[in-house]
């Protein structure tokens, strides 16, 4: 992965047991579907969290589980230690389902992910992405580069017009299903938004592997102390990756 560019397109070949995640995700969808579509807010997680002193506790254990599994196989995480540049955690596991003719909000508007500066997304579409499913849309980092020295960016989203002034949208590129099967990015150095659902409705998956030695403890994630030790299975890759 390159370390300028900060994103790589992988093939089927390249993400293990990717067949077996998506019928995991679609069967998750099937057992929600009534409470998923009848969400008003876009984009729906399938997740969601109880507060407790100790932070937010994922509901669906079991239900995460399967993608956990996913995230510590050595493939993955060799490719992430390659480009973090040491043994990361696990962050944020998120899976959305992005209606059409929403209102756009928050990750629909162009931004960068401030919390953590190495880190990087697995970006997985559940179903085929096209233009009118709202990709994800990101611009590289060498270009995300010029434009965060030029405005001294450290925080805030862009509306459209706003960020084109800055940042060509010729040099923007849609994550669409002809381009691969995932996405890895660095979405501390990339600019980039998602979820514009017009024609079809968007089913993502989007997991993050972050450093541990910067602002890891995600607000909901694997990471989170009330979560992580639910997730070892005693391996002692996965004990580093829940940083057990």
């Amino acid at each position: 992965m390159s370390k300028d560019k900060d994103y790589a397109f992988l093939t089927h070949d390249q993400v293990p047991a990717l067949d077996a995640l998506k019928h995991h995700c679609e069967a998750m969808f099937e057992r929600q579907k009534e409470t998923v579509l009848a969400a008003t807010k876009a984009p729906h997680s399938l997740f969601s969290y109880n507060k407790t002193p100790d932070g937010p506790e994922v509901v669906q254990v079991d239900e995460m589980r399967p993608i956990v599994d996913f995230l510590c196989h050595p493939d993955l995480v060799s490719m992430a230690v390659d480009y973090i540049g040491e043994m990361p955690v696990l962050g944020n596991i998120c899976l959305w389902y992005s209606r059409t003719g929403s209102e756009r909000l928050g990750p629909q508007n162009i931004h960068r992910d401030m919390n953590c500066k190495r880190q990087l997304h697995v970006v997985i579409p559940i179903r085929p992405i096209d233009q009118g499913t709202g990709p994800f849309t990101f611009w590289p980092g060498d270009k995300s580069c010029e434009v965060i020295e030029k405005i001294n960016h450290f925080y805030g989203r862009f509306e459209d017009d706003e960020f084109f002034n800055l940042a060509g949208r010729d040099q923007m590129i849609p994550f669409t299903s002809e381009r691969g099967a995932a996405l890895a990015i660095n979405p501390y150095a990339c600019f980039h938004f998602g979820g514009r659902a017009e024609t079809t409705p968007r089913f993502v998956l989007i997991c993050s592997y972050t450093s541990r030695f910067e602002n890891a403890e995600e607000g909901l994630g694997t990471y989170r102390l009330v979560n992580r030790g639910r997730f070892s299975d005693g391996s002692s890759l996965r004990r580093k990756l829940l940083n057990l």
